[in-house]
């Protein structure tokens, strides 16, 4: 895992030593970041945001961890394994099933403003969205060709997404239009 400043400067590694790290996220309150790194081992790890006290914090949980998000107090991420969007607090308590029956998650993001999370479900060419408690699914984006990553720019009302097909960044409304 590396770091650098928001102009580029000052990049530095901070956890070396992983195969194929996937999904990273920032818990800002508690000073730490979370990645996956499924190649190496299916589970969710942590450390200080300087790379230091790097722990396991979840491993019998995941079937295979792929991409995640921290907001709220809680960590959201993607199981590949099961294909399940998953969530627990941030110290790992109380791990619970929040959407089931995907086929291949890829990605996920929060609108923590609006209480909502959004997803990439490759397998069904589909960019989903539901409530943080994983209610009211709705289908956002469809017919997508290769989806891999997903973000939102809340305050911009946007979602942004890359193709691995096309080899590009597409782009829609919060709402998916």
């Amino acid at each position: 895992l590396r770091r650098a400043d928001l102009d580029g400067m000052n990049d530095a590694d901070i956890v070396t030593g992983l195969d194929g790290p996937v999904g990273i996220g920032l818990d800002l309150t508690n000073s730490k970041v979370y990645w996956t790194d499924p190649l190496s081992a299916n589970r969710v790890q942590r450390a200080n945001l300087d790379g230091t006290t790097v722990e396991a914090v979840i491993t019998p949980e995941v079937a295979s961890a792929g991409d995640l998000a921290v907001a709220g107090g809680k960590i959201y991420w993607i199981d590949n394994g099961s294909n399940k969007v998953r969530r627990a607090n941030v110290d790992f308590t109380s791990p619970e099933d929040l959407v089931t029956g995907l086929t291949t998650p890829v990605g996920i993001s929060i609108d923590e403003s609006a209480s909502k999370m959004y997803w990439i479900d490759a397998g069904t060419s589909k960019i989903q969205r539901a409530d943080l408690a994983g209610t009211n699914v709705e289908d956002l984006v469809t017919g997508l060709t290769d989806p891999r990553h997903l973000d939102l720019d809340v305050a911009g009302n946007k979602m942004y997404w890359s193709d691995g097909t096309d080899g590009e960044i597409r782009s829609a409304n919060l709402d998916g239009s």
